[in-house]
């Protein structure tokens, strides 16, 4: 069937499948389809050069209630207008796969605004699963202005008001996605929401545990600043799609470093003022902890390294349990860091592999390495843990996740460790940074 030619197109049902046989037509059909979409929305425009995406997407944009005159944004990426909901058209025409990747799709995809994605199919693996698609071709026997158009909706029209509905992974796998919702074994007892922001890498997460599930925004490394006001919306975001308010919240969690110094200092500002403001128990967690976690599920023993940069990194061992196990004499210069290592790679790996072999003389035979600095110095770990008899395995993960944030944090407070003070948690640096206030000069000097 098709829609009267030069008019508008009924209500339609999806999915669906309309040849058109011109502009008009196409851009009818693109209005019927943004009348029925509501916030959070995606709609992926895919199909050859020269098919019509933009034409369909310009009615799309006035069934949204846009005024201005929607035109390619193929030069500038993404355009933004104002009609009934905020409208972001995207067009991925002149991007690789790469800088397909690294795209903040968070701020695309996440809150109130629809978006709509030429070359959709350039970024399938980012996109929302429940998401509407429309695939546009041309008939091989047809005329100029024929067009092929289906549309599927994958997302009920009654639930446009919800956020939409995620895929579930295994808490063990790793993913690029910016969004995971995981299910937990029933019968959680306090606390079972737990909010936690591990901002202390360049792979920044947050994640929120409600009651039997958690879920997370993730974002894939990458360069370049972290501004507060974005991790504010990014939990604000965070807490709407799991279905809770701040003051819903029973524990906050940080992860403390080492890594990124203004990173860490994001993240644990955040989490004191949010847990001061709600008066909820705070539990700081270092990074290597989190990395070690995820690394004890494939081997009893774990070493969790990261990228210090110059040649040096930062380490901390474990057997069993995501505790470090004490180090003599400690690579590093701070008293209340016996545990944690900072220094050149092949000084910090032999402190490491002296110390797990000291704990168990009799095993383990494989260590699960975890941490950027377990890929960048694979080799220079794999031989300080040969000269003690220790196998590596291959590494992962390499960046932490506040998944395992929430998980090790409850289980600590659970297990009697107290909540820390908002006033004196202070990062877990191990270094002083490369860049610091210039000392005072003494008066008259």
């Amino acid at each position: 069937m098709s829609p009267a030619r030069g008019g508008p197109s009924p209500p339609i049902r999806l999915p669906l499948t309309v040849l058109t046989h011109c502009e008009a037509e196409t851009e009818a059909l693109g209005e019927s389809l943004g009348a029925r979409i509501g916030p959070g929305d995606v709609v992926a425009l895919s199909g050859p050069l020269g098919a019509g995406k933009t034409v369909f997407a310009r009615g799309l944009a006035r069934g949204l209630g846009v005024e201005d005159q929607i035109g390619s944004p193929t030069f500038t990426l993404v355009r933004e207008y104002r009609g009934r909901l905020p409208v972001r058209h995207v067009d991925l025409y002149r991007l690789g796969p790469e800088e397909v990747a690294d795209l903040d799709w968070r701020d695309l995809f996440f809150g109130p605004a629809v978006a709509i994605v030429e070359w959709a199919e350039k970024a399938d693996p980012f996109l929302p699963a429940h998401r509407y698609e429309v695939k546009i071709t041309v008939p091989s026997a047809a005329d100029a202005g024929t067009r092929l158009i289906s549309v599927t909706g994958l997302r009920p029209p009654a639930d446009r008001e919800d956020p939409p509905p995620r895929r579930a992974r295994a808490p063990e796998d790793r993913h690029e996605d910016l969004y995971r919702a995981l299910d937990l074994p029933s019968g959680q007892s306090y606390p079972n929401r737990v909010l936690g922001l591990d901002t202390s890498t360049l792979a920044r997460s947050l994640a929120v545990m409600a009651g039997d599930a958690v879920h997370e925004l993730f974002w894939s490394p990458a360069e370049g600043e972290l501004l507060a006001e974005n991790l504010t919306d990014s939990l604000r975001d965070l807490l709407r799609t799991a279905g809770m308010n701040p003051g819903d919240l029973q524990l906050i969690a940080a992860a403390t470093g080492p890594g990124s110094f203004t990173g860490v200092k994001i993240g644990l500002a955040s989490a004191k003022a949010l847990a001061y403001a709600l008066g909820r128990p705070l539990v700081g967690v270092s990074t290597l902890d989190l990395l070690a976690r995820s690394a004890l599920r494939r081997s009893e023993a774990a070493v969790a390294l990261i990228d210090a940069r110059r040649g040096e990194v930062y380490g901390a061992v474990y057997l069993g349990t995501p505790d470090p196990l004490p180090l003599s004499p400690p690579p590093v210069a701070a008293a209340t860091a016996t545990r944690y290592a900072a220094g050149p790679v092949e000084e910090v790996a032999g402190a490491l592999a002296g110390a797990l072999r000291a704990a168990a003389r009799d095993g383990p035979a494989a260590v699960a390495p975890a941490g950027s600095g377990a890929v960048v110095y694979r080799a220079e770990l794999a031989a300080a843990l040969a000269t003690r008899d220790l196998a590596l395995l291959e590494p992962g993960p390499e960046h932490p996740s506040a998944v395992d944030l929430v998980l090790l944090a409850r289980d600590r407070f659970l297990h009697g460790r107290a909540g820390e003070d908002p006033f004196t948690l202070q990062p877990l640096y191990l270094r002083e940074p490369g860049i610091s206030e210039p000392k005072r000069r003494p008066a008259g000097g």
